[in-house]
């Protein structure tokens, strides 16, 4: 019985997150209410209010799945950040930033795209990629933690406007800018290092 409950669980929590995604590219966040997911997903408030105590659980959720970071993935971003920065110039093969790897589904490019869900979208990253990244400028730039926080939190924001400028479109000029910002990040966080 628990499995059966289980899959209805996972199916009526999916419906949910398919028509929230569906809603946010259609009409964005602000437009998003309870009722009117509720009404595109075909189920009762009663349904949605078992699985979710707001629309805020529900983009945490989707949050969630669209970063979906395995366990030692962290490390691996930070050493594919360290090659990448040490070959020179972008190409397809290399570090892709968290953001623009959930950017580039189609699934989920109307999360990017809604201007209004940009501040829980960086807050979601910065939780999620702190605890390789911290310990990583760090080192690159022999900083303290709180400094090293702080810098992160500025080179996740930049990157993220940088990528938000550039429309999500992963094309040459993507990689052109973004050769060009790793570059800096690198030379920023090579000259903090020898002060």
């Amino acid at each position: 019985m628990a499995a059966s409950t289980d899959r209805r669980t996972q199916y009526t929590r999916m419906v949910l997150k398919d028509a929230f995604l569906e809603l946010i590219g259609k009409g964005g966040w602000r437009r998003l209410s309870v009722t009117l997911l509720c009404k595109k997903a075909g189920v009762a408030r009663a349904t949605f209010y078992l699985h979710y105590r707001s629309l805020d659980d529900v983009l945490s959720d989707v949050l969630d799945d669209a970063f979906r970071v395995r366990e030692g993935d962290g490390e691996t971003l930070c050493t594919q950040l360290a090659r990448t920065l040490a070959a020179g110039p972008l190409t397809e093969e290399s570090f892709l930033p968290l953001c623009q790897r959930a950017a580039d589904d189609p699934k989920y490019r109307p999360l990017f795209l809604d201007e209004d869900l940009t501040r829980p979208l960086l807050a979601f990253l910065y939780d999620r990629a702190k605890d390789p990244m911290v310990p990583y400028i760090m080192t690159a730039a022999g900083l303290s933690r709180g400094e090293a926080e702080l810098l992160f939190r500025f080179l996740l924001c930049g990157s993220f406007a940088v990528n938000a400028a550039l429309g999500w479109e992963q094309n040459d000029r993507w990689r052109a800018v973004q050769g060009t910002v790793l570059r800096f990040k690198a030379g920023g966080l090579a000259a903090l290092k020898r002060k």
